[in-house]
C-alpha cells in the first residue's frame, strides 16, 4: 500500500465528506479505507505525518478495527511494537485539546490490545503474571517520561495514563467489554484474572494520584481519577470463575449494556446537558446492573479514610462555587463526578465491612463501619441539608444533588441496621449544625427542626419531595427521587431490632419498630403519601381527557402496586394512627359519593373525583391488611400479628379497617348501584376484597388473628362469616350480571375473587350451605344464561365453570372414593352444573343443519365457550374437587367423545375451534386418564388419535401458514390498537357512568374487532401447534404413565429403552398404515427450502421439502407405521408428529418466535411453542428411541435436522431465498455476531467423514471458502435467539438417540440402520455427521461448560460406537492445518479412545484460542 497515496485519498475524502454533494462518496472511501487488509502501517503514517485532524480520527479508529480484525497477521513483536507506539504517541500528544477524540480511540486499540493477548501465556503463573504487569510497567515508564517536559505536559501524561486505565477497567470488565470475535469464556478469565490482581492496584493508584492532584489543585487530573474510580467501584465482581454463568450471554447484550452505561456516564459528567436527562441516563445505567459487590479483600482499600476524606473535601470547596451563576463548566464537572464516587461508594454491600461486636459498634464512633458511615454521610447530608432550599432548587433545574442524595440514603438504608445509621446520622447533623451548616461545604444552615436529629432530617426532607410530586404533571426525576424515600422508609422500618448486628429483612418479624422517632417518622410519611393520593385522584378526575397508551397501562398499574406495598409497610409501623386514617378517609369519600348522587351530581367532577379516592383508599386498604400470598400460604402480616397480640388501639385501629372495606360491597349491592358506580371502582374492590378474603375468611391458618377477627370471620355459628361470604358470592354474581360488556371487571371477578372463594374447604362448605347468592349463581350459570354464556369471554366461562366446581370439594364426602353413597352429592352437584352445557353440545352435534351454522359467528362464539367450560369445570375443577367430583367430570365427557369428533368435523377449520379442541383433549388425558380402568383409558387413547386423524384430514391440510404469517405480520401493531381505540379509557384517569340499555352498555372495546382478528392468523396457527404440542406432551408425563401402570391390566413388560412400565395399549388402539391418511399428510404446509442453520424455533422444516412430507418425498402413504410391539404412548405421540411435521415451516414458526418476543425469553407463543416441541422430542428420544428410529426415513431426518438446528442454539433471520443446499460458514467478526458451519457428512468410506474447512480455519487470518458445498450462502442468524431450555432437550434428545445406537450395537442390532445423515447436510453416514455437529458446538460455539457436558453425553456414545468416524475427523483437522486446534482436540480425544498416558503432542503450541477449547476438550473427555 502506498502510505503517501493513502493519506492523501483519506484526506481528500474527509474534506469532500464536509460538502453535501460528495458527502456520500467520500464516505465509501473513508469505509473502504477502515476496511482495507494491511491498514495498520497506513494508519500509524497518517496518525504521524497528516495535520488534518480529521484524517487521524479516520485513522484512529481503523486501527482500533483493524487490531481485531488483523491480530494473528501482527505477531508477538508487531504487536508489542504497536504497543510501544501507542504509549508514546498518547503521551506526546496529551497536551493538546484537539486531539481528545483521536486520543479516544487510540485508547481504546491500546485496551483492546491488552486484552486480546492477556491469556497468551499460560504455562506459568510466575511467567503469565509478569508478562500482564508488564504492560502497566511500561505505562507507567511512558507517562513518567514527560516529566521532562515540565509540570504541564508531565500532568497531562499523567491523566492520559488514567484515561488508559479506565479504559482497560471498562474492556476487562465482562459487561461492557467489546466484541473481539472470542469465546465469551475468553472475557470472563480476563476479567477474573484482572480483578484477582490489578484492579485493587488500579484502584489503589486514581486515590493516590486525585489526593495529589486535589493538593495541587488540578482540577483536570482530579476528575480523571474519580471517573477511574467510579469505573471500578461499578465493576461487576466475581467470587470465582464458576460464580458466573456466562452461557447465555451474547456480544449484542454485551454491546447494548456497554452503549447504556457510556452514554449514561457521558449524560451525567456533561453540564452541558439538562440534569433531568443526565438523572434518566444513570438510572437507566444503574437499571442495569447489581452494584458494586466487592468481598472482604477490598475492606483496607474501600474503608480506608484515605479513599473518601480527599473527595469530601473537593466537595466542600467546589460546591458552592459551582451552583453560583456563571460557574465553569469544569467545576460542575468536577462536582458532579466527586458525587458519583460518595453514591458508588454508599452502594458498598455488607461483605467489605469486617465482623465486629455490639460493643464496637455501639460505642461512640461505631467502629469501622460506624466510620464509613459518618464520612458518607458527612457528604450526604451537606446535599440536603436544608430540604426546602434543595427541593426548590432541584424544581428550577438543579436536580443531581438531591436525586444522588435520595440514591445514596437509600443505598444506605439496605446495606446497613436503622440503629446504626441513625447514630452516625446524628453525629453528622449535630456536628454540621454546630458548624454553622456549612458542613462539607453546603452553603446552608442546617433548618432548626431538623438540628440534631438525622430521622427528622430525612422525615422532613421525604415530606418535601412528596409535596413536590403532587403537581400536575411532576418531574420523572421527582417521582424517582419520593420512589427512592419511600423505600428507604421502608427498608429501615423492616429491618429495625433491638440489636445492630441484624441484618437480615426477617427482623420484620418482631413486631413494630423499636427505635424511637421510626414509627412516628413512618406514620409521618405515610400520611402525606395518603393527603398526596387524594390531591392526584382530583387532578386525574379533572384529565380524563388525557388517556395513557394502553401498551403502558399494565406497567403503570403494577408500578402503583409496588409503591402501595412500600406505603404499607410505613402503615403497619404505626397501625393505631395510619388504618383509622385511611378508615376515615374511606368513610368521607364514601360520604362525598352519596352526597354527590342525592344531589343528582353522577357523572360530574364530584362524583368522579370521589369515585377516584375510592378506588386508591380500598386498594390501600388491602395492602395495609393482607400480603399477596402468592406461592405461599396467606397469613396475616406479622408487624400487624405481633401489634395486635397486646390488645389496645391497634386491635380496634385493624377491625376499624375491615369494617370500612366491607362497607363498600354493601354499598355496591345497594338497589341501582350499577347506575352511579363506575366499573373500575368495582374491579377495585373486588381485587381488594379478594385479596382480604385469602388471609381473614375462613384461612387455613387462623394463628395470629385476633381473637374477635377470628371470632367474626373465620368461625360458623355467629352469622357474621356466613353473611360475609354470601355478600361476597352476591358481589360476584351482581358484577357479572349488573356490569354487562365490562370486560376487565368480569376478569377480576373470574380470575381473582372466585378462586378464592373455592380453595378452601371451610369456605366452600360456607359457600354451599349457607349462601343463597352461591345457589343463585350457580343456577344462572347451568341454566345458561345470556349474561354469562353469551357476555363473557370463552377464557373467562372456563375460569368460572373452574371455580364453581372446584367448590364441591365443601361437601363432606368430597374425599370418599366414586361410586359410594357418601360420594353422590359432589357427583351430583358436577352434573347439575355441567349437565345442560353438555347437552346442549350434544344437541348442537345432532342438527341436521350442522354444516349450515358453521358461518355463523354466534354459533362459533357459543361453541367456544361451551368448550371452555366442559375444560375448565369437567376436567381441572373438577379434578381438583376429589374422586366424586372427577368420576362426574369424566361421566359428561365420555358421553361426548362422539359429538365432539362431530363438531371437529363440521367447525374444525375455524382456528378458534380447532385449537380449543386440542386443548379441551389435552386436559382430559391431563386430568383423567391416570384414573381410569383398562377399558374406559383405551376409548379416550383411542378417542385422541381420531382426534389427530381427523384434524390432519381437515384443519390441518388447510392451514396456510405462510399467508396467515404475513398478515399477522402486517398487522399485528394496527390490531392490536384497534381492539382498544373505541371506547377504552385509562383507568387512572377517569370514571364514567355504568349505562344500561336493552341489556347493552358503554363498554370498554376489550375484545379484537372481526377485522383485527383476520390479522391474527399466524398467531392463531401458532396456538393451535402449541395446543397440539401441549396434548402430546399430557400423554408423555411420567406420571400419567405411572399412574395408569398402576391401574389393572395397564402395566406391561416395557420394550428395550421404554420407560419401565409404560402404558400399552396395542391391542386396542388403531395402527396408522400407508392407508391411515396418507394424503392427509401431504396437504400441509411443507417447507419451501432446506434450512440450514435454522434454530431451535424454525428447525422441524430444515430438512427440506422432500423430508417434510411422504408424499412430497415421493413415499408410498404419510402415516406412521407403529409396530403392535410399540406402546400406545409411542403410537400416539408418533402420530401426533405426523400430523405436526408438515405444519412446523419456517414462515409459522418465525411469526411465532416474533410473537413470543422471541425464543430467548421463553414467553409469548415462540418461546412457549420452542419449547413445548423441543420437552416432547427429548423425551421421545430418551424414551422411546427405537419408535423413532423406526420412522420412515424423511420423517426421522426432520426430526434430526430439528434437533441439530436447536443445539446449536441460533434463531433465524433472513429466510432462505432458493431451494438449494445451504451451510453457515463459522466467522468470528468484530460485531461478535457468529455462525456455526452445517459441514457435509459425505461418506469417505467405513464411517468417515469430510469436515468442512471453513470450520477450521475460521481462526486464522484468512478465510477458506466452503470445499463442500459450492456457492454457498450463508443464513443470518442471532444469537438473541438463544433458549437455554431449547438448547439443553436437544442435546439430551442427540444423546437418547447416540445411547440407543450404541446400546444396539452391543446387542447385536443395527442401530440407526440405513438411516442417513440429512439431505441438506449432504447426506452420508449418520455417525459421523452427528459427531462432527456436536464437535463444531463444543469448539466454534459461544457456550458454557453446562452446554458442553450435555454435547459430551451425545459424543461419548458415539465415539465409543465408531472410533473410525473421529478418526477421519482428526485426519481432516490436520489436512486443512488447524494448527493448535487440531492438536488439542485430537490429542485429548485419542487419550480417552487408547487409554494411552501420553498425546501424541504432548506439547502443543499455546495461542488465545488453544486456551478457550482445551477446557472444552476436557470436559468432554
Amino acid at each position: 500500500m502506498d502510505l503517501d497515496a493513502a493519506q492523501a485519498a483519506v484526506e481528500r475524502a474527509c474534506e469532500e465528506f464536509k460538502a453535501p454533494a460528495t458527502a456520500s462518496a467520500a464516505s465509501a472511501v473513508l469505509l473502504q479505507f477502515r476496511s482495507s487488509p494491511g491498514v495498520l502501517q497506513a494508519c500509524r503514517h497518517i496518525l504521524d505525518r497528516s495535520h488534518s485532524l480529521d484524517a487521524r480520527f479516520h485513522a484512529a479508529a481503523a486501527l482500533r478495527e483493524a487490531v481485531v480484525r488483523e491480530w494473528a497477521a501482527l505477531g508477538p513483536d508487531g504487536r508489542n511494537a504497536l504497543r510501544s507506539y501507542l504509549m508514546s504517541y498518547l503521551v506526546a500528544h496529551s497536551e493538546d485539546p484537539a486531539m481528545q477524540v483521536v486520543r479516544s480511540s487510540l485508547i481504546s486499540a491500546l485496551a483492546v490490545l491488552l486484552k486480546r493477548s492477556w491469556l497468551e501465556l499460560e504455562e506459568a503463573d510466575a511467567r503469565m503474571h509478569h508478562h500482564r504487569a508488564t504492560f502497566f510497567s511500561e505505562l507507567e515508564a511512558a507517562t513518567s517520561s514527560a516529566a521532562a517536559r515540565g509540570p504541564s505536559a508531565a500532568a497531562a501524561a499523567r491523566r492520559v495514563g488514567v484515561q488508559v486505565l479506565e479504559a482497560v477497567v471498562g474492556e476487562f470488565c465482562v459487561s461492557t467489554s467489546s466484541p473481539l470475535g472470542l469465546p465469551l469464556e475468553h472475557h470472563a478469565k480476563c476479567a477474573m484474572d484482572l480483578q484477582d490482581h490489578f484492579l485493587q492496584d488500579i484502584f489503589r493508584h486514581a486515590v493516590a494520584l486525585g489526593r495529589a492532584a486535589a493538593a495541587v489543585h488540578d482540577g483536570a487530573t482530579c476528575a480523571a481519577c474519580l471517573s477511574l474510580m467510579t469505573a471500578v467501584l461499578a465493576w461487576d465482581f466475581r467470587r470465582s470463575p464458576s460464580s458466573a454463568s456466562f452461557s447465555f450471554a451474547t456480544p449484542q447484550t454485551l454491546a447494548a449494556r456497554a452503549a447504556a452505561a457510556a452514554a449514561a456516564a457521558a449524560t451525567t459528567a456533561t453540564s452541558g446537558a439538562t440534569v433531568t436527562s443526565a438523572v434518566a441516563a444513570a438510572a437507566a445505567a444503574a437499571a442495569g446492573s447489581s452494584g458494586p459487590s466487592a468481598g472482604a479483600d477490598w475492606a483496607s482499600l474501600l474503608l480506608s479514610p484515605d479513599t473518601l476524606d480527599w473527595v469530601a473535601a473537593l466537595l466542600g470547596q467546589l460546591t458552592a462555587a459551582a451552583a453560583a451563576p456563571g460557574a465553569p463548566v469544569a467545576a460542575r464537572q468536577l462536582v458532579a463526578q466527586a458525587r458519583g464516587v460518595v453514591v458508588a461508594l454508599s452502594s458498598l454491600s455488607s461483605d467489605v465491612f469486617p465482623r465486629e461486636g455490639a460493643e464496637v459498634l455501639t460505642r461512640p464512633g461505631g467502629g469501622v463501619r460506624g466510620g464509613y458511615l459518618r464520612a458518607v454521610l458527612r457528604c450526604v447530608v451537606a446535599w440536603v441539608a436544608s430540604p426546602r432550599q434543595v427541593v426548590a432548587a432541584a424544581a428550577a433545574g438543579d436536580e443531581m444533588p438531591l436525586w444522588e442524595g435520595c440514591k445514596a440514603i437509600l443505598a444506605l438504608a439496605a446495606a446497613h441496621p436503622p440503629r446504626l445509621l441513625e447514630d452516625a446520622g446524628n453525629d453528622v447533623v449535630a456536628a454540621a449544625a454546630a458548624a454553622g451548616g456549612t458542613g462539607s461545604g453546603a452553603g446552608a444552615r442546617v433548618q432548626t427542626p431538623t438540628a440534631g436529629c438525622f430521622l427528622a432530617l430525612l422525615q422532613a426532607l421525604t415530606l418535601e419531595v412528596i409535596r413536590g410530586s403532587c403537581c400536575p404533571d411532576p418531574e420523572q426525576w421527582m417521582v424517582e427521587c419520593r420512589d427512592m424515600l419511600v423505600e428507604a422508609w421502608a427498608l429501615m422500618v423492616q429491618r429495625d431490632c433491638s440489636s445492630p448486628l441484624t441484618l437480615g429483612l426477617s427482623v420484620g418479624a418482631l413486631g413494630p419498630p423499636s427505635l424511637p422517632g421510626l414509627a412516628e417518622g413512618a406514620a409521618a410519611v405515610f400520611s402525606v403519601l395518603v393527603e398526596a393520593a387524594m390531591t392526584a385522584a382530583g387532578q386525574q378526575a379533572a384529565d380524563e381527557g388525557e388517556d395513557i397508551d394502553v401498551e403502558n397501562e399494565a406497567a403503570e398499574a403494577a408500578a402503583e402496586d409496588a409503591r402501595m406495598a412500600e406505603a404499607a409497610m410505613l402503615a403497619r409501623a404505626a397501625p393505631a394512627a395510619t388504618f383509622s386514617l385511611l378508615a376515615a378517609a374511606m368513610a368521607a369519600a364514601q360520604q362525598q359519593l352519596l352526597a354527590a348522587t342525592a344531589a343528582g351530581l353522577a357523572g360530574g367532577e364530584v362524583w368522579a373525583v370521589s369515585l377516584e379516592r375510592l378506588c386508591w383508599l380500598v386498594r390501600m386498604a388491602a395492602h395495609c391488611l393482607a400480603d399477596s400470598g402468592a406461592g405461599e400460604t396467606p397469613l396475616m402480616p406479622l408487624p400487624l400479628s405481633i401489634a395486635v397480640e397486646g390488645g389496645g388501639p391497634a386491635v380496634a385501629a385493624v377491625e376499624g379497617l375491615t369494617a370500612a372495606l366491607l362497607g363498600l360491597p354493601a354499598l355496591a349491592l345497594q338497589e341501582g348501584a350499577a347506575a352511579v358506580l363506575s366499573p373500575r371502582l368495582m374491579e377495585s374492590c373486588v381485587w381488594s376484597l379478594a385479596r382480604w378474603s385469602d388471609t381473614y375468611l375462613f384461612p387455613e391458618e387462623a394463628e395470629g388473628l385476633p381473637a374477635a377477627l377470628v371470632a367474626a370471620y373465620a368461625t360458623r355459628g355467629s352469622g357474621q362469616a356466613e353473611a360475609v361470604v354470601d355478600g361476597l358470592a352476591r358481589l360476584a354474581a351482581t358484577c357479572l350480571v349488573a356490569f354487562p360488556g365490562e370486560a376487565e371487571l368480569h376478569g377480576m371477578v373470574c380470575t381473582t375473587l372466585l378462586p378464592v372463594l373455592s380453595r378452601r374447604r371451610p369456605l366452600c362448605t360456607t359457600l354451599l350451605e349457607c349462601s343463597r347468592s352461591w345457589g343463585e349463581l350457580c343456577g344462572a350459570f347451568a341454566g345458561r344464561t345470556p349474561q354469562l354464556s353469551n357476555g363473557l369471554a370463552p377464557k373467562l366461562q372456563r375460569w368460572l365453570s373452574q371455580s364453581l366446581c372446584q367448590a364441591a370439594c365443601g361437601f363432606p364426602s368430597a374425599d370418599s372414593p366414586a361410586g359410594t353413597p357418601a360420594a353422590a352429592a359432589a357427583g351430583h352437584y358436577i352434573s347439575q352444573l355441567l349437565g345442560p352445557t353438555a347437552a346442549e353440545v350434544r344437541a348442537l352435534a345432532a342438527r341436521p343443519d350442522l354444516y349450515d351454522m358453521t358461518a355463523r359467528a354466534d354459533v362459533i362464539g357459543t361453541l367456544c365457550g361451551m368448550l371452555e367450560v366442559l375444560r375448565g369445570g369437567a376436567c381441572r375443577g373438577a379434578a381438583a374437587a376429589g374422586p366424586p367430583a372427577r368420576a362426574a367430570g369424566w361421566g359428561l365427557i365420555s358421553e361426548l367423545l362422539a359429538p365432539l369428533l362431530v363438531l371437529q368435523r363440521a367447525f374444525g377449520d375455524d382456528p378458534r375451534v380447532g385449537a380449543l379442541l386440542l386443548k379441551l383433549a389435552a386436559a382430559v388425558v391431563e386430568h383423567h386418564v391416570g384414573y381410569l380402568p383398562t377399558d374406559q383409558a383405551h376409548m379416550l387413547m383411542s378417542w385422541v388419535l381420531e382426534l389427530l386423524r381427523q384434524y390432519r384430514m381437515g384443519r390441518a391440510a388447510r392451514v396456510s401458514v405462510a399467508a396467515a404469517a404475513a398478515a399477522a405480520a402486517r398487522g399485528r401493531r394496527k390490531a392490536y390498537h384497534l381492539a382498544h381505540s373505541q371506547g377504552h379509557h385509562h383507568l387512572h384517569h377517569h370514571h364514567r357512568l355504568h349505562q344500561n340499555s336493552n341489556g347493552q352498555s358503554g363498554q370498554r372495546q376489550d375484545g379484537v374487532s372481526g377485522s383485527a382478528f383476520l390479522l391474527q392468523g399466524g398467531e392463531d396457527a401458532a396456538r393451535e401447534l402449541r395446543a397440539l404440542l401441549q396434548l402430546l406432551t399430557h400423554i408423555t408425563q411420567r406420571d400419567v404413565a405411572l399412574a395408569a401402570a398402576a391401574s389393572d391390566g395397564w402395566a406391561t413388560a416395557s420394550s428395550a429403552g421404554s420407560t419401565p412400565r409404560s402404558v400399552n395399549m396395542s391391542g386396542t388402539l388403531p395402527v396408522l398404515g400407508a392407508g391411515a391418511g396418507g394424503g392427509g399428510s401431504s396437504r400441509g404446509n411443507t417447507p419451501k427450502g432446506p434450512g440450514v442453520g435454522v434454530t431451535a424455533t424454525v428447525a422441524l422444516a430444515s430438512a427440506g421439502a422432500a423430508s417434510a412430507c411422504p408424499s412430497a418425498a415421493g413415499g408410498s402413504g404419510g402415516g406412521l407405521t407403529v409396530g403392535d410391539n410399540e406402546s400406545g404412548v409411542a403410537q400416539v405421540v408418533l402420530t401426533g408428529l405426523d400430523v405436526l411435521l408438515p405444519l412446523l415451516t419456517p414462515e409459522l414458526l418465525a411469526a411465532a418466535t416474533a410473537a413470543g418476543a422471541g425464543a430467548a425469553g421463553g414467553g409469548g407463543t415462540g418461546g412457549k411453542l420452542a419449547r413445548l416441541l423441543f420437552s416432547l422430542l427429548a423425551y421421545m428420544m430418551e424414551v422411546h428411541p427405537h419408535a423413532v428410529v423406526a420412522l420412515p426415513g424423511p420423517h426421522f431426518s426432520t426430526l434430526l435436522s430439528c434437533l441439530a438446528a436447536g443445539a446449536r442454539g441460533f434463531s433465524l433471520v433472513q429466510q432462505q431465498q432458493q431451494q438449494q443446499q445451504q451451510q453457515c460458514t463459522a466467522d468470528a467478526t468484530a460485531s461478535g455476531s457468529a455462525s456455526i458451519a452445517n459441514g457435509t457428512g459425505g461418506s469417505a468410506g467405513g464411517g468417515g467423514c469430510t469436515f468442512s474447512t471453513s470450520v477450521l480455519t475460521s481462526t486464522s487470518t484468512s478465510t477458506t471458502t466452503s470445499t463442500s458445498t459450492p456457492s454457498s450462502q450463508p443464513v443470518a442468524v442471532s444469537a438473541s435467539g438463544f433458549d437455554g431450555v431449547v438448547v439443553q432437550s436437544a442435546l439430551e434428545g442427540l444423546a437418547g438417540l447416540a445411547k440407543y445406537h450404541h446400546q444396539s450395537l452391543i446387542n447385536g442390532g443395527r442401530g440407526f440402520g440405513a438411516h442417513q445423515a440429512p439431505a441438506a447436510a449432504g447426506g452420508g453416514p449418520l455417525v459421523p455427521y452427528l459427531v462432527q455437529l456436536l464437535m463444531q458446538i463444543v469448539l466454534m460455539g459461544d457456550v458454557g461448560s453446562d452446554v458442553v457436558e450435555l454435547a459430551g453425553d451425545a459424543l461419548l456414545p458415539l465415539l465409543q460406537s465408531d472410533p473410525v468416524a473421529f478418526s477421519n475427523l482428526g485426519a481432516a483437522l490436520v489436512q486443512v492445518r488447524a494448527g493448535e486446534v487440531c492438536v488439542c482436540v485430537y490429542g485429548c480425544v485419542c487419550v480417552f479412545l487408547s487409554s494411552s498416558p501420553h498425546p501424541p503432542h504432548p506439547h502443543p503450541p499455546q495461542n488465545s484460542f488453544t486456551s478457550s477449547t482445551d477446557v472444552r476438550c476436557s470436559a468432554i473427555t
